[in-house]
C-alpha cells in the first residue's frame, strides 16, 4: 500500500524545516514564524502564495534552520 502526501503536507513540511508554520484556516492558509504571535501571521487564499510568502519570511528572518555562527 502506498500513501502520497498532499500538496499542503509537502508545503508544511518544507516550511517547518525553515522555521515557519503553515496552517489551514476557514477559506485561507496562514504562515507565521514558529512560536510567534498572531501579529506576524500572513493569510492567503492561495496555497502557492502562502508558501512563497513563508519562504520569503524565512529568508528575511534571523530564525534560520541552522544556528548562525557569530565571531567576536
Amino acid at each position: 500500500m502506498t500513501f502520497s502526501l498532499s500538496h499542503f503536507q509537502i508545503a508544511a513540511t518544507e516550511l517547518n524545516a525553515l522555521g515557519i508554520s503553515l496552517t489551514i484556516h476557514p477559506g485561507t492558509y496562514g504562515v507565521n514564524y514558529r512560536g510567534a504571535n498572531a501579529m506576524t501571521m500572513y493569510f492567503s487564499d492561495d496555497l502557492d502564495d502562502a508558501v512563497e510568502h513563508g519562504r520569503a519570511m524565512a529568508a528575511e528572518s534571523d530564525q534560520a534552520p541552522y544556528p548562525r555562527v557569530r565571531y567576536a
